[in-house]
């Protein structure tokens, strides 16, 4: 089963979106164990605010500046290759630090490795929230794609991810989610913002992208559970605006 220690990795500024996806992990996600991996400390109140939580480990390291002896550039990319080999050494969970997590992921445990639905009809796969066991033959894949990356090509291996991803799934033992649980918002969804509906029934977690301030999402249908986290607080908000159900086990 894969274990839930949550892993998070920092390497731009931090936000209180941040500190916010860390509580919710806290609180909702039936997180064992928490782990942020980052280079370099952060600054301002939301990273005060992170690091008084109790029970996150802070794991200091220095990322690495290049893939196959080639410099990267893209901290994207170097941030999914050091997510990859944390899932391929010590597994669990990892994510990006612009999550919402909605529900415990206790149902999400079974098997090898696990991945969310980014898009359907384009054959988009997501790498921003992954679970998987030490060293899953999935996981072990996603890594051996990197082998061809080089400083001419980033751009197109960015492009290609998505679908080598795809087509792995198919190859390997991995449960692929529907895009509702991982990602009901997408950011073109402007009305979400401005208070509009989303469908979350099905959601454990919700991708609110890293850009998007908390005094926003406060404002939006979602508005008091993300109150509530910020208060410190087991999510129990229910939203009864027809089009969108939260449900918390």
């Amino acid at each position: 089963m894969i274990d839930l220690h949550f892993h998070f990795v920092f390497l731009s500024a931090w936000t209180e979106l941040n500190t916010l996806c860390l509580r919710s992990c806290q609180f909702n996600a039936g997180a064992t164990a928490i782990t942020v991996h980052f280079q370099d400390s952060g600054e301002g109140s939301a990273w005060d605010a992170a690091r008084s939580l109790p029970g996150i480990i802070w794991r200091q390291i220095t990322f690495p500046s290049t893939i196959n002896g080639c410099p990267v550039m893209d901290t994207k990319i170097l941030t999914d290759f050091y997510k990859l080999h944390i899932l391929k050494d010590e597994g669990g969970f990892v994510a990006d630090l612009d999550f919402i997590f909605l529900k415990s992921f206790e149902a999400f445990r079974h098997g090898t490795a696990i991945i969310g639905t980014a898009c359907k009809a384009k054959r988009k796969l997501s790498s921003a929230l992954l679970g998987a066991v030490p060293d899953a033959p999935f996981i072990n894949a996603l890594v051996n794609t990197y082998t061809d990356l080089n400083p001419i090509n980033e751009t197109r291996w960015l492009r290609a991810t998505a679908n080598d991803s795809w087509n792995l799934a198919k190859q390997h033992d991995v449960k692929v989610i529907p895009r509702p649980v991982f990602y009901p918002w997408c950011p073109s969804n402007k009305r979400f913002l401005a208070g509009g509906s989303i469908v979350t029934k099905r959601s454990a977690a919700m991708q609110v992208w890293n850009n998007t301030p908390v005094d926003v999402l406060k404002k939006t249908i979602i508005g008091d559970l993300v109150a509530e986290i910020m208060a410190g607080q087991q999510a129990t908000a229910v939203t009864h605006i027809p089009g969108l159900t939260l449900l918390f086990d």
